[in-house]
């Protein structure tokens, strides 16, 4: 221990920890206790380094006999007691003395809580799969929790070490595209998946030895944590397991699953055939077998009892992380336009597929650019040196894909007038051309819509990449020409970017060449813009915003800009 060990024994006294060495190594540790409606706990800190990161251990070395057998959120089976998240947690560790007293005081807060009635864990849950230790990787992209299949296969990783996984599908299909995305080499033997979900957050008592070892040890504690997902898995298998052989049952509450591989051997498939209700027939199990006792024997005439960590890799679980609102339903199942697949458009066509856009049984994403790829582009743009000289559309499509959060993307060339037509729920205009944004605009405020008009959204870099703008145009917000105003002599911007003494020379922000002219940025006002695009996705309220990226630009607030009367574009 490099720093002042004698500041932090005084201080560790002073909040009612004493020193200690523990054998056989005699490692410095400090333990204390901590007073419970139903008597002293003991606790021992240790662990303790210089940088206070990661956080010391703290483990119960005593319990009071009226919380032995109690509910104890946060204790581990290993004695050792989560008592503050790093992740979420910040502390001003350069002062020592605040820093333990705040651990120690987190400490007492847990403990303080075990044995009341209504203190229900929301992150207990985590516990039963971050101590589950499987043996393998399982990815679960099923949306449809009755039954599935399982696959092996193998992949390479990036260091090139190869490695076996599982994935959980609804179909093969599914399975193969997975495979697909994770550039698996091969593909071996599948079955039969069955997932069940618990009802209630399950825990795991601190006096179990856990995880299990076998089959029986896992019913035996699922019986006492929740009976009926125990029901729902003795059903599952009666019904769906037809032969010998593996199968891999996975259980999940909300986001976090566990699982495992189970061999039903040939001798548990009479009693399973037994239990089995007659075909046409609703009739019970055979008279003389008791379910629950028949699945303790199925239990322990299983063999290969392998546990496996199971990720929730499907579109919904990923697209809700986004989500600030439980019931939005971001851009799930629409249909979206985005025109320009350059800059802008790479990282909004990105950022778009996060939140759901080209997911969901009637979502679809399409991408209009005649443009190609080529070396210019490589500074700033999404897409890299592998899609040189493709057309920008279908590349970001084969980009997109093989990130495998959307299923339907469809590539195509310019968009013209009559491609408005088509039923969008949401156009967005990434192409940073002012007249062709002004003949979207037209297009779309001048259209005679039978039914709902689509949304549009133009996002585009400004003052010579020291600003990003952003605009919402709906039946009640301002249209791109709303951001001119004609004061009768000459056209003039609504918004100023620069005040005069700090507006740059026009000519000296390009670098000029005969069809190979350009502005010199980086890709943070594209990042930017694709930011206000995405939220003005969500209609929030806003329906313009700006950022600058230099004090040369004047500051304008995000707003609801409300139409111009006199505009010639969608002035009624």
């Amino acid at each position: 221990m490099a720093f002042d060990v004698q500041k932090l024994t005084e201080c560790m006294v002073s909040l009612g920890y004493i020193p200690k060495r523990t054998a056989p190594h005699f490692v410095q540790v400090f333990v204390g206790e901590v007073q419970s409606e139903f008597g002293p706990v003991t606790v021992r800190l240790e662990g303790i380094c210089e940088e206070l990161i990661p956080y010391p251990k703290a483990y119960i070395v005593d319990l009071p006999p009226g919380l032995e057998n109690r509910f104890l959120p946060h204790l581990n089976n290993d004695r050792s007691l989560c008592y503050l998240d790093e992740e979420t947690t910040n502390l001003w560790v350069i002062d020592l003395e605040s820093t333990l007293a705040t651990f120690v005081e987190a400490i007492k807060v847990r403990i303080q809580e075990w044995g009341k009635d209504n203190v229900i864990s929301r992150d207990f849950q985590q516990e039963m799969a971050a101590y589950w230790s499987g043996e393998c990787e399982a990815f679960d992209v099923s949306e449809n929790r009755e039954s599935g299949l399982y696959t092996f296969y193998k992949r390479l990783s990036i260091s090139g070490e190869e490695q076996t996984e599982v994935i959980l599908s609804n179909t093969q299909g599914e399975a193969e595209l997975w495979i697909k995305k994770r550039k698996g080499v091969a593909q071996l033997n599948s079955g039969i998946f069955i997932p069940i979900e618990f009802r209630q957050p399950p825990f795991v008592p601190h006096n179990i030895n856990w995880p299990p070892k076998t089959f029986s040890q896992f019913l035996n504690w699922l019986s006492d944590i929740d009976p009926h997902a125990k029901n729902s898995l003795l059903n599952k298998i009666l019904k769906y397991v037809e032969r010998n052989g593996m199968l891999f049952i996975s259980f999940r509450h909300q986001s976090e699953g566990i699982g495992f591989f189970v061999d039903i051997t040939k001798n548990a498939m009479p009693i399973i055939q037994r239990l089995k209700p007659k075909k046409k027939s609703k009739s019970k199990p055979e008279k003389g077998y008791n379910i629950h006792e028949s699945a303790s024997k199925i239990a322990r005439l299983t063999k290969s009892f392998v546990r496996s960590n199971v990720k929730d890799v499907s579109n919904s679980f990923i697209i809700q992380r986004n989500k600030i609102n439980s019931g939005d339903s971001g851009l799930t199942g629409k249909r979206i336009a985005l025109i320009g697949c350059g800059t802008i458009g790479g990282y909004t066509a990105h950022s778009l597929v996060q939140i759901g856009s080209g997911s969901g049984t009637s979502g679809e994403l399409h991408l209009f650019d005649d443009d190609i790829l080529g070396p210019g582009n490589l500074g700033r743009h999404l897409l890299g040196i592998e899609y040189l000289q493709e057309q920008k559309s279908f590349a970001l499509k084969h980009f997109l894909e093989n990130q495998g959060l959307a299923k339907t993307i469809i590539g195509h060339g310019k968009f013209r007038k009559n491609d408005v037509a088509s039923r969008w729920d949401i156009i967005v205009d990434a192409t940073g051309h002012t007249e062709f944004s002004l003949n979207l605009s037209r297009w779309i405020n001048s259209t005679q819509w039978n039914s709902k008009r689509p949304v549009l959204i133009h996002g585009w870099i400004d003052a010579y990449g020291m600003a990003s703008r952003a605009l919402l145009n709906t039946e009640e917000t301002a249209c791109f020409g709303c951001l001119t105003v004609n004061n009768g002599q000459a056209r003039k911007p609504r918004f100023e970017l620069f005040k005069p003494e700090h507006k740059p020379d026009h000519a000296e922000q390009f670098r000029r060449g005969c069809g190979k002219t350009y502005m010199p940025f980086s890709a943070q006002p594209s990042l930017s813009v694709a930011g206000m695009i995405q939220q003005l996705c969500s209609q929030t309220g806003i329906s313009f915003m700006q950022t600058r990226f230099s004090n040369q630009v004047i500051s304008v607030k995000n707003q609801k800009l409300t139409p111009l009367a006199n505009c010639s574009i969608c002035a009624k």
